[in-house]
């Protein structure tokens, strides 16, 4: 289809014989519906937009498990985040058709780490942790930047006082290991003073009875 200007009338041509359209005879281009391309794929779009449609429902409209779809990778640097279950959210989402890449319902999780602790998530069907694909849905919005500079500042309380705490350990560790070297010092110690007193005990006990021999034998000379 091809729209041109309406034209109100005709325009005498110029003594030099040039039409009015423009000099050297050149004319506006005319307007194509889908010359510059859009049109024609935004139809091809969405021609494949309702197949995938009419591929993921199925013919009778209903879900198919053959074209389950996939959520894309975690967004905090491709790292699952450490996360925990609860009562209230937790094991295995039973109302989604999203399945992790194991192809698996995804679990239900707590993210429990950094700006997005809080936050609830469906991850990998998987429990075993060094199996567990980098599936991850979001099911809450992200938390304000406020609220993630609060949540940031807490994480900071916390190691610190995680740090102190690994350090008054080490400390108290190091001082029983003091004690318990001083007392097996002071025991090995014991132990020889006992045997250095045992031996001066024999030492005497022979003496004395090598002295009442002596004598014995004196007496009856």
């Amino acid at each position: 289809m091809v729209l041109t200007r309406s034209a109100k009338g005709k325009e005498p041509a110029s003594s030099s014989g040039r039409s009015s359209a423009g000099i050297g005879g050149s004319r506006r281009r005319p307007i194509l519906l889908g010359d510059s391309g859009s049109a024609s794929r935004g139809g091809s779009t969405a021609r494949r937009g309702e197949s995938r449609g009419r591929t993921s429902s199925g013919d009778d409209g209903h879900d198919s498990d053959e074209s389950t779809p996939v959520s894309p990778l975690c967004e905090m640097g491709c790292e699952i985040p450490p996360s925990y279950e609860d009562d209230d959210w937790g094991g295995v989402a039973t109302g989604t058709r999203l399945r992790c890449r194991h192809g698996l319902r995804p679990r239900r999780k707590i993210c429990w780490d950094g700006k997005h602790t809080g936050r609830r998530f469906l991850g990998c069907g998987l429990e075993d942790g060094n199996l567990k694909c980098r599936f991850v849905e979001w099911c809450d919005p992200a938390w304000s930047q406020r609220a993630q500079a609060v949540i940031l500042t807490l994480w900071d309380v916390v190691e610190d006082f995680r740090q102190h705490e690994l350090q008054t350990i080490a400390e108290i560790e190091e001082e029983v290991q003091r004690i318990q070297t001083l007392h097996q010092s002071q025991c090995e110690r014991a132990e020889s003073e006992k045997k250095r007193a045992w031996m001066v005990a024999f030492l005497f006990a022979g003496l004395l009875v090598a002295t009442m021999v002596g004598m014995a034998l004196k007496m009856t000379n």
